[in-house]
C-alpha cells in the first residue's frame, strides 16, 4: 500500500485506475461516494430517494456494503498530477475476497472480451473451452502489469443468452420477413396462407405487421 501513497499520477482518473488495481490484489472493492455540495457548503452523501413515496411504492434492495471505515482519497498537487491519500482509517471491517467475487471487476473484463467471447461461441468453441481461455489472457496481462479479474461460467453464459436475445428482437425479424414476402412477390408466389411458428412473440408480432399477412392464418406449434 505504500506504493499507492507515494506513487504520483497524471490524472484523476489514472489515481482512481491505481485505487482500483490495488483493491483487486488485496481483496475487496472501491466504490466512488457521492460528494455534491450541500446548500450549508457542505459536501458530503446526497440520499436520491424521493422521501414523499410512500412505504409500499419503494424498491426493496439489498447492499453488500458494510459501512466499512476504509477510505481512499485523490487529491490534485496543484501542478496537474494527482496522489492518492490515506482517509482517518485505513482497517476493514469485514473478510477480504477474491476478486472474482465482484461483478464490478469481472464486468471490466467482459467488455474487453465480449466480442471475442461470441466470435468462439458463433465457431462452435463449447462455454468451457471459452472459459479456459479468457483465463489464460488474463494470466498473460497480469505479466504484462495489466490487471484483470478471470470469469465465472455464469459470465460467459449471461453474454451469450444477451447475444441470442439481441440477435431475435423484432426489428430482425421484420427485416427477415420482409425481405421473404419481396423475392416471393418478385417471383409471383402469393403469401402463404398458413404460418406456423412457436411463442416467439417477436415473430409472431412481424407476422402480424405485414398487411401482406392479414389473411394468413397462424398456427402455434408445441
Amino acid at each position: 500500500m505504500d506504493r499507492l501513497f507515494s506513487d504520483v499520477h497524471e490524472s484523476a482518473q489514472a489515481a482512481k485506475q491505481a485505487c482500483n488495481d490495488y483493491a483487486k490484489t488485496a481483496g475487496f472493492a472501491l466504490i466512488i461516494r457521492n460528494t455534491a455540495r450541500h446548500s450549508d457548503g457542505r459536501r458530503g452523501y446526497t440520499s436520491r430517494k424521493n422521501p414523499d413515496t410512500h412505504p409500499s411504492k419503494r424498491r426493496s434492495t439489498i447492499s453488500q456494503m458494510t459501512a466499512c471505515p476504509f477510505r481512499l482519497w485523490v487529491k490534485p498537487t496543484g501542478d496537474n498530477a494527482y496522489f492518492v491519500q490515506p482517509g482517518q482509517s485505513v482497517q476493514y471491517n469485514h473478510d477480504l475476497e477474491k476478486p472474482v467475487a465482484f461483478s464490478a471487476f469481472r464486468r471490466e473484463t467482459i467488455e474487453l472480451y465480449k466480442d471475442k467471447i461470441i466470435a468462439m461461441h458463433s465457431s462452435g468453441t463449447p462455454p468451457l473451452k471459452i472459459s479456459l481461455f479468457i483465463e489464460a489472457e488474463v494470466i498473460k496481462l497480469k505479466k504484462a502489469s495489466k490487471i484483470l479479474t478471470p470469469l465465472l461460467p455464469k459470465d460467459i453464459s449471461n453474454v451469450i443468452a444477451q447475444h441470442h436475445q439481441d440477435q431475435l428482437e423484432e426489428a430482425t425479424y421484420r427485416w427477415a420477413l420482409l425481405t421473404l414476402l419481396d423475392i416471393m412477390d418478385q417471383l409471383d408466389i402469393p403469401p402463404p396462407r398458413v404460418t406456423v411458428t412457436d411463442r416467439e412473440i417477436a415473430l409472431i408480432n412481424a407476422l402480424e405487421s405485414d398487411p401482406r399477412l392479414a389473411r394468413s392464418v397462424n398456427l402455434l406449434c408445441r
